[in-house]
């Protein structure tokens, strides 16, 4: 069993306490903000509607608005939190759910069934930041992910047909590694320039 050493603990700390205050900054400053928008423009329209005014419809149509970006808003925020489609119908969906937001078709070969909670999301944490670095940096083509069973551990595998050069160091790496570890993990980076990048992931099942 791996031991966490007190310099990736502090990191874990760190990035958790950060992504909690970016959770709430950006309730703040986005769906909060435009969801008070909503409220004080329906009141608008609700007393415009009382004294016969012909502004009603315009004020719910910019509330309706304001609700839409709200709506938006907190659909992008949820990216970042585990997503009802993994919870409700493990792995498999999940992946599938991210392959659909990418603007690369993505092969996926994944042949496990439901697994412990915390393996589904590690799994998934996984995936999407390796999605996330093909969308973003890779300049690919296609890209794969598969997941499968072996000797009581999920190994996941994402590849891609990109220029590769992927630093393994990188802030997003470099806390999936740290995620892995809490849970006994591993990961496992393969981008030489111009061939494509490989990031496997070995999951205990326990």
């Amino acid at each position: 069993m791996s031991q966490s050493t007190p310099y990736m603990t502090a990191r874990i700390v760190a990035a958790t306490d950060e992504e909690r205050r970016r959770v709430v900054r950006d309730l703040h400053d986005g769906a909060q903000q435009r969801l008070l928008h909503t409220v004080l423009t329906l009141k608008l329209a609700r007393r415009a509607l009382e004294d016969n005014s012909r502004g009603a419809p315009a004020l719910v149509a910019e509330a309706l608005r304001y609700a839409e970006e709200a709506t938006a808003e907190l659909r992008e925020l949820a990216h970042g939190i585990l997503p009802s489609v993994l919870t409700r119908e493990g792995l498999r969906a999940g992946v599938g759910a991210l392959a659909s937001r990418m603007p690369v078709p993505v092969d996926i070969g994944i042949s496990v069934e439901r697994l412990p909670s915390a393996v589904e999301a590690t799994a998934y944490f996984v995936v999407a930041e390796a999605l996330t670095n093909v969308a973003k940096h890779s300049h690919a083509n296609r890209a794969a992910v598969t997941a499968r069973v072996k000797d009581g551990t999920l190994l996941v595998r994402v590849r891609d047909d990109g220029i590769g050069g992927a630093q393994s160091d990188g802030s997003g790496l470099l806390g999936l590694g740290d995620r892995l570890a809490v849970v006994d993990g591993s990961l496992r980076v393969e981008s030489p320039a111009e061939g494509g990048t490989l990031i496997a992931a070995a999951i205990p099942c326990h």
